[in-house]
């Protein structure tokens, strides 16, 4: 999805660092942790050069025990000197590490602070994917957020923001009827809107279930529903925000490729979409009114529907948003 969300993986570069602090306590010039499942590895953090290897069939180590370069089952002995520690995780999934030296041996002190890892390492780890797949939702909720205009902010019985989504916040930047004062409490141009937002905040704070609609800003069209959620045990006042944004604004080839449109049939069916009649549209266009008339029963035809409203109808309940 080009622009699309990212997994992304929750301050990655904190392995790295307890990699080199390991590295430090037990005197090791490079070191790797991984996780491997149904013998694929999934995950892999190494520093020094060249990195601590990792064998190759982890299902034939035994977990809890540290092994040395000599006694890994399978692993014929290369340059310097090995440490290795395995340990089970999810079915079918293990994780490892691994330091090594290359100019002597380890003292067994060393495989002793190894092996001193092994209660805390699978908790570090299951921690850190359980963020990563938080973060990834999260990643993926703002980027349908931003894509449909929407956004949320909860208040103060009083009215202060007191926390509000990144979509929130763009959508009350762009807005000319409103802004975010210094002190987290919205601003309007419009007295009445204000009127409006304070009464519809005092009932939220004081009924659960309660809902108001508030256009908040004309120029872009900002929509605000103020309604009621369980904070702490009392109704909070949660806006629910919806911006404008136009049909015009998704790519064009895209429409396209979505409907099986020629270009010029994507175009009048996005003009459509935002309310334009077939004379406005041809006038935006530069078409005559009988080329869009045309043009508009090729698109009706490829959608298969009869009017203007399936069509607009079809766009708007359609994926294409999210292009």
């Amino acid at each position: 999805m080009g622009d699309g969300p990212e997994a992304r993986q929750p301050r990655a570069d904190l392995w790295p660092a307890f990699l080199a602090l390991l590295a430090r306590r037990t005197g090791a010039s490079a070191a790797t942790i991984a996780i491997e499942r149904n013998g694929r590895r999934t995950e892999i953090w190494s520093i020094g050069q060249p990195p601590a290897p990792v064998p190759a069939d982890l299902a034939q180590l035994r977990r809890s025990r540290v092994y040395s370069q000599l006694d890994l089952p399978g692993q014929p002995p290369g340059p310097g000197f090995l440490r290795v520690l395995k340990w089970p995780m999810e079915p079918g999934e293990y994780g490892v590490a691994a330091i090594q030296r290359l100019d002597r041996d380890f003292r067994a002190i060393d495989a002793v602070k190894l092996s001193e890892l092994l209660p805390f390492l699978p908790q570090a780890l299951t921690s850190w994917r359980r963020i990563a797949q938080e973060r990834a939702r999260a990643e993926c909720d703002r980027f349908l957020a931003g894509r449909l205009a929407t956004g949320w902010a909860l208040f103060s019985a009083g009215g202060q923001v007191l926390d509000l989504s990144d979509s929130a916040q763009r959508l009350i930047a762009e807005a000319e009827g409103i802004r975010l004062g210094p002190e987290g409490r919205l601003q309007f141009r419009d007295i009445e809107a204000e009127r409006r937002f304070q009464g519809a905040i005092a009932e939220a704070g004081a009924v659960s279930g309660s809902t108001s609609l508030i256009r908040i800003s004309e120029s872009p069209l900002l929509h605000m529903v103020v309604t009621s959620t369980m904070l702490a045990g009392s109704p909070t006042p949660l806006g629910l925000l919806r911006g404008e944004r136009m049909a015009r604004g998704v790519p064009v080839h895209e429409v396209a490729r979505a409907f099986n449109l020629t270009r010029s049939e994507a175009l009048l069916a996005l003009l459509l979409a935002d309310g334009f009649t077939l004379g406005d549209a041809a006038q935006e266009l530069g078409w005559t009114i009988q080329t869009a008339r045309s043009c508009s029963k090729q698109v009706y035809a490829r959608l298969n529907v009869h009017s203007q409203a399936d069509v607009v109808r079809l766009i708007h309940q359609s994926a294409i948003w999210f292009a």
